[in-house]
């Protein structure tokens, strides 16, 4: 991931803990712990982690009528599924 996904991808996650408080959902927490986690490795496996860390990151976000977040987080599950061609996150 090239450092302007991860730093959207970071600003993404400062909107979630402060719309979706990880501290009072244990679910939200996990995904941002397994996203944080998996942001700046280049492993496949961590890699794969992150992509199902963001949507279940956007899912709970959707649950929670969070549509921004949630749209932002599945551009970036898509992006990852193509390969990182696009930039269509921000």
């Amino acid at each position: 991931m090239d450092i302007f996904a991860l730093a959207v991808l970071e600003r993404t996650l400062e909107l979630v803990s402060d719309t979706m408080p990880p501290e009072q959902d244990p679910a939200v927490a996990g995904a941002v712990n397994v996203i944080r986690r998996s942001m700046e490795s280049s492993d496949t496996q961590d890699r794969a982690e992150l992509h199902r860390g963001i949507l279940q990151l956007a899912r709970l976000a959707n649950k929670s009528r969070q549509f921004l977040i949630a749209a932002r987080l599945e551009a970036f599950a898509k992006e990852m599924n193509e390969g990182g061609r696009g930039h269509d996150v921000a």
